[in-house]
């Protein structure tokens, strides 16, 4: 090895390296933002920050995140007064140049260690130029962390020959878990890569599921005891036990349409598993066979999950857990092929520039099979109103026994405004009743059980954080209502809440009773089916919900009036005839 040699290719690398890495900086820092689902996770932290438990509203045990280390990160974070937007920007961050770092680690690993024989860092330059991995390095969720586990877990196994290695992956497979139920696809990868490529398969498979065992098997235990169900709630309002092939498909389409040049996967795949073939004669020690066997496990496995569960509806966030190593396995064909080391730098750049020149899906950020670029639907702009319009939420409610439904898109507003009982009504995550709900249809994925008027009724909640969710008639505008300026809707209609809410200031509705005795006090001019409408509404939005006898009586008493009169009116031609 000589010192030039290596004084040479270290200064390649960095001339290279380092302005994409300041670049991957700097577009992690341009495009950070905040998902809504995150708000659901942050107010599960604040309530166990709080000491109320690691629920969503007080009392109720319903398990409506799937992030479980990554909640109590945001709760530890409160509990010493740092904001989670800030703490879990901060932390994906460092997890997405954690992930760069292995990508690195995996490069020298091929050349044995050896900086002369260290190639083009493919998989590491494509990774700092990658729009889609700069955008789950923020967003509030635990996309970042889970990449980074997955990443340090390929990394763990491929070198793993000692029992110490085979704890960690063990340790590194809990951790995963821990964050996000749908790891279990990476234990069964990892076991059946250990029987594979190990000597000592059964030993090393044992080792490896200790951890696992011990950590997560008790944490499994407390949760299905605290929560009374096996999986998360989330599970159940996706629908996740049901096969969706068709929209899978075309999740993993879209992506592959957008990133057009990771086509190469494909071809890179194929050209690994002939490797592995006996004829072609790669030897046991090659560092390239444990990779190859490994690669191919986990991208396939991982493949067939996403395509079965029917992907995301938010575009590529499946496929960043195994985006690291799906750019590993080009790199890895690549190394195989090349004959002609200063070609690698050519074809990494070339990879890289065609990474960044990739086809938009969403140029104007509308829906695509179902899918959407949610960083563009929720910039940090949103963000920063809802986090406006959450406080004066909380400013003129405060105190109330309210019941709150909030839209995915309002989620922040529930958060920023504490109110004590909120639903999350657009998928049912945070409510069993909904999640529980049996669909005969499947349409947009996680967003498939909606609360119906009806549910809402039922179950008396009280305002919705959105303009209007039902139908604009005329006798809707009596759902309508002012707070701080907020053009909200009532879903039903509570006298004694309505009350405490008309002495507070900035809150303007029409006030029921009167509305109802103005009514009364007029002429019944109006015609039956119009007053058979009004009566539906009034009895589902206000009689159902209050015990005001005098006044339902007074409006079927009309109502009765004007159906005799309509009926007389058609008796009399017919006696005169």
């Amino acid at each position: 090895m000589n010192a030039p040699g290596i004084l040479a290719r270290a200064r390649v690398w960095l001339w290279l390296l380092i302005p994409a890495a300041v670049f991957a900086a700097y577009r992690i820092y341009q495009l950070r933002w905040v998902c809504d689902d995150a708000f659901i996770s942050f107010r599960y932290a604040k309530n166990l920050a709080s000491g109320l438990g690691l629920v969503f509203n007080a009392g109720e045990r319903v398990e409506g995140y799937s992030n479980f280390l990554w909640t109590l990160l945001s709760s530890a974070g409160l509990w010493c007064g740092v904001d989670p937007v800030s703490l879990t920007w901060v932390a994906g961050g460092v997890c997405y140049f954690g992930t760069a770092g292995l990508l690195f680690y995996l490069s020298w690993h091929l050349s044995g260690g050896e900086w002369l024989r260290l190639g083009a860092p493919v998989a590491l330059l494509c990774w700092l130029l990658f729009r889609d991995a700069h955008v789950w390095a923020t967003s509030g969720l635990e996309t970042s962390s889970v990449t980074f586990l997955v990443t340090a877990l390929y990394c763990t196994l491929l070198r793993a020959s000692k029992r110490r290695h085979y704890l960690i992956a063990g340790g590194l497979l809990a951790l995963a878990l821990l964050s996000r139920p749908d790891s279990l696809v990476y234990v069964a990868g990892s076991g059946l890569f250990i029987l594979i490529s190990d000597r000592r398969p059964v030993r090393a498979l044992a080792v490896t599921l200790l951890p696992v065992l011990l950590i997560y098997v008790p944490y499994w235990v407390w949760r299905y005891g605290y929560y009374g169900f096996p999986f998360p709630n989330t599970y159940y309002a996706k629908s996740a036990g049901f096969p969706y092939w068709s929209q899978g498909i075309l999740y993993l389409r879209l992506f592959f349409e957008s990133y057009y040049v990771l086509i190469l996967l494909w071809p890179a795949l194929g050209y690994l598993a002939w490797r592995l073939s006996p004829w072609t004669r790669v030897r046991l020690e090659d560092p390239s066979r444990r990779a190859s066997i490994l690669a191919l496990v986990f991208i396939t496995s991982y493949f067939l999950y996403v395509a079965r569960v029917g992907g995301d509806y938010m575009f590529a966030r499946f496929l960043m857990p195994v985006a690291p190593i799906m750019l590993f396995a080009i790199e890895l064909s690549w190394r195989a092929l090349s004959t002609v080391r200063r070609h690698d730098w050519l074809f990494a750049i070339a990879l890289a520039a065609l990474l960044v020149l990739r086809w938009d899906p969403f140029p104007d950020s509308r829906y695509r099979y179902m899918v959407v670029d949610e960083s563009r639907v929720y910039p940090r702009v949103w963000h920063d109103v809802s986090r406006i319009a959450g406080a004066h939420l909380n400013r003129c409610l405060e105190g109330l026994p309210i019941r709150v439904v909030a839209g995915g898109e309002r989620m922040a507003w529930a958060y920023y405004s504490d109110l004590p009982v909120i639903l999350e009504g657009t998928g049912g995550l945070t409510d069993t009743a909904l999640a529980h709900q049996t669909l005969t249809t499947r349409s947009r994925p996680g967003h498939e059980k909606w609360a119906t008027p009806e549910f809402l009724e039922t179950r008396r909640y009280h305002l919705l954080l959105s303009a209007p969710y039902y139908n604009e008639r005329p006798i809707d505008s009596l759902r309508r209502i002012l707070v701080a300026g907020l053009k909200l809707t009532l879903v039903t209609y509570d006298n004694e809440l309505m009350e405490q809410m008309r002495s507070r200031p900035d809150v303007e509705f029409i006030h029921l009773p009167s509305y109802l005795d103005s009514l009364l006090a007029g002429s019944a001019d109006t015609s039956q089916a119009a007053r058979q409408e009004r009566m539906t509404f009034l009895t589902r939005f206000y009689f159902d919900h209050n015990a005001d006898t005098v006044r339902r009586l007074a409006m079927e008493a009309r109502l009765r009036d004007v159906v005799q009169q309509t009926a007389s009116a058609y008796a009399a031609p017919s006696a005169r005839r």
